[in-house]
């Protein structure tokens, strides 16, 4: 709305946007417990802070606030470390989807529901390797919960129950027919979208059925120099799926048919990475279409 709000290690601020004050408007100011653990958000009427050290939900009034309760949680993962893919992008594990939040300590699976701020199940992890904190990703929507995470030396990829935390499907190793692992997972109604890695110069934008692990479509996209960078933009647009992809120095922003994986649009051009770095290549789409910034040339 008409708030900007600031979360700090030691606390938040609530600018008033719309205020004719040159130094500004301040809503609400309060201390807070700990440093951010991932970044803050918004559900309805709520401000939510998930916090380290010591580890715990936070959830406050928007407008005003005031605290609605703090919930503590064991010492959640602190491990960046991508399952999948070797040097990737770092983060810790955890993700939302409306009032429900989902949180690892290594141990369990945790989901929380930040409106009744309390814990709805937590699941041990399956096949965990005790000696090492494991590397996890999370997708969370409606019904589905997807984990890719290591199976010991195994690379596996599970869709659980997001109501329940009962496994619905996994990758099995001895089963090559199996749901193989895939990254940027993006969840939406009862299809898992996805990047499937291959070895060599190429890569595939994946769909499967959420209840049955069956696969939808596994469009495979090649002709780069190197192994491409790759990364699942977290949201449909108008039934479209949207990769960047990042091969050496040459940057591609490319749509996907959601239903078919057939591709329906791209912009290529040279840049200087990372992708999203002020001044270097950054991308975005509006209104439907694809936009990519590249040095000082703006393409559509």
């Amino acid at each position: 709305g008409d708030l900007l709000i600031l979360g700090g290690k030691t606390e938040t601020i609530a600018l008033h946007v719309p205020t004719a004050s040159r130094a500004g408007s301040v809503a609400w100011q309060v201390k807070e417990r700990g440093d951010l653990y991932v970044p803050s958000y918004v559900v309805g009427d709520r401000y939510v802070t998930v916090r380290k050290m010591p580890f715990n939900v936070t959830v406050r009034f928007r407008a005003t606030g005031k605290l609605i309760g703090r919930l503590d949680v064991p010492d959640l993962s602190l491990h960046r470390a991508h399952p999948l893919i070797e040097n990737g992008p770092r983060a810790v594990p955890y993700a939302r989807d409306g009032a429900r939040l989902v949180v690892t300590d290594g141990w369990y699976y945790i989901l929380i529901d930040v409106e009744r701020l309390a814990t709805v199940w937590k699941r041990l992890i399956d096949q965990n390797d005790l000696t090492r904190e494991p590397a996890i990703r999370f997708a969370l929507n409606g019904g589905h919960l997807a984990v890719l995470k290591e199976d010991y030396d195994q690379k596996a990829l599970y869709m659980l129950s997001s109501k329940t935390g009962r496994i619905l499907w996994h990758t099995d190793p001895k089963d090559g027919k199996s749901p193989q692992p895939i990254h940027s997972m993006l969840i939406h109604g009862d299809t898992i979208y996805g990047i499937g890695v291959h070895p060599g110069q190429r890569f595939y934008f994946v769909a499967r059925d959420c209840k049955t692990g069956a696969l939808k479509f596994s469009r495979g996209v090649k002709g780069y120099d190197a192994r491409p960078s790759v990364n699942l933009l977290p949201r449909l647009y108008g039934g479209r799926a949207v990769v960047t992809v990042q091969d050496r120095q040459v940057f591609e922003l490319r749509g996907f048919d959601a239903k078919t994986g057939e591709p329906v649009h791209m912009i290529r051009k040279k840049g200087v990475g990372p992708l999203g770095v002020h001044g270097r290549v950054s991308v975005t789409v509006q209104n439907g279409r694809l936009v990519m910034l590249s040095k000082d040339k703006l393409s559509l």
